[in-house]
C-alpha cells in the first residue's frame, strides 16, 4: 500500500469519528433543549391548575430526535381533576420546519403547599399558640379528608391526642378549647313563655359556646340539658 493510501486511512480514521461525535452532541443538545422547553410548557399548564401551590414537573419519556424551536407549546389533559403523579400530556409544537405537530408526553408533577408544622411535641389537649405553629413546604399527597387546615384556626384550638413536633395539623387532630369545663358552676338562665329565672348550676361536661351540655342543680341533684352561651352562663328554654 503507497504512503498516500495510507495518509487517507489515517484521515478517515482520525476525522470521521470526531465529525460523527459533533453531529451526535449537537442532537443530544438539541434534544434537551427540547425536552426542558417541553417541561417548562407543562409547568406551566398544571401551575394554572394549581394556582395557589407550588408546581414541579418531571419530564420522563419524549422522542430522542425531538427539535422544538418555538417555545409557545400547546399543552392539554385528558384528565380533568387532579394531574399530579404520573400523566400523560398532548402537546402541539412547531418543528425546524414551522410544521404543527403533535405528541404524547409522559410527566410527573408534583404540587407543593405551605402547610403549619407543630414546632414542638405537645400533650393531649394543649391548647396551640402561634409559637406552637410554622409554615413549611410540603408535597401535597394527603386526601382530602386529611387535607391541612389553615395556620390562622389552628391558633386557639386545642389538640385531641399527643402530637410530635414537624406534624402536619389536620382538622381531625384539633377542637375547639372549651369555654365551659366538666364541675364548672355556671349561671342557668331558664326562659318560659311568662317566665324567666336564674339558677346556680354544675357544668357535667366540657363544651364550647353553641354546644348543649348537662348541667346539675346542686339544690336538687336535677339534671338538665343546655346551651353554652359564654364561660359563666348557659340557656335554658322550656
Amino acid at each position: 500500500m503507497t504512503k498516500n493510501a495510507w495518509m487517507l486511512l489515517l484521515l478517515i480514521a482520525v476525522v470521521f469519528p470526531c465529525a460523527y461525535h459533533d453531529v451526535a452532541f449537537s442532537k443530544s443538545a438539541t434534544s434537551r433543549n427540547s425536552t426542558a422547553i417541553m417541561k417548562n410548557a407543562i409547568e406551566r399548564y398544571a401551575q394554572e391548575r394549581y394556582q395557589n401551590s407550588i408546581v414541579r414537573v418531571e419530564v420522563i419519556s419524549v422522542p430522542q430526535d425531538l427539535d422544538i424551536r418555538d417555545e409557545k407549546l400547546f399543552v392539554s389533559s385528558r384528565k380533568t381533576g387532579d394531574i399530579t403523579g404520573k400523566t400523560f400530556f398532548s402537546v402541539n409544537y412547531t418543528d425546524a420546519n414551522n410544521n404543527v405537530r403533535s405528541l404524547q408526553v409522559c410527566a410527573i408533577v408534583r404540587r407543593y403547599e405551605r402547610v403549619p408544622v407543630l414546632t414542638r411535641d405537645v400533650d393531649r389537649f394543649c391548647e396551640l399558640q402561634q409559637e406552637d405553629i410554622k409554615l413549611e413546604l410540603r408535597e401535597a399527597l394527603w386526601s382530602e379528608r386529611d387535607a391541612p387546615v389553615a395556620m390562622d384556626w389552628a391558633i386557639g384550638k386545642r389538640t385531641k391526642r399527643g402530637l410530635a413536633k414537624g406534624r402536619m395539623l389536620t382538622q381531625s387532630m384539633l377542637e375547639e378549647a372549651p369555654v365551659v369545663c366538666r364541675g364548672q358552676k355556671v349561671n342557668m338562665h331558664v326562659y318560659a313563655k311568662n317566665l324567666s329565672l336564674s339558677l346556680e348550676a354544675v357544668a357535667c361536661q366540657n363544651g364550647s359556646i353553641g354546644d348543649e351540655i348537662r348541667v346539675r342543680l346542686p339544690s336538687n341533684g336535677h339534671y338538665f340539658k343546655a346551651i353554652i352561651k359564654d364561660e359563666k352562663n348557659v340557656i335554658k328554654k322550656l
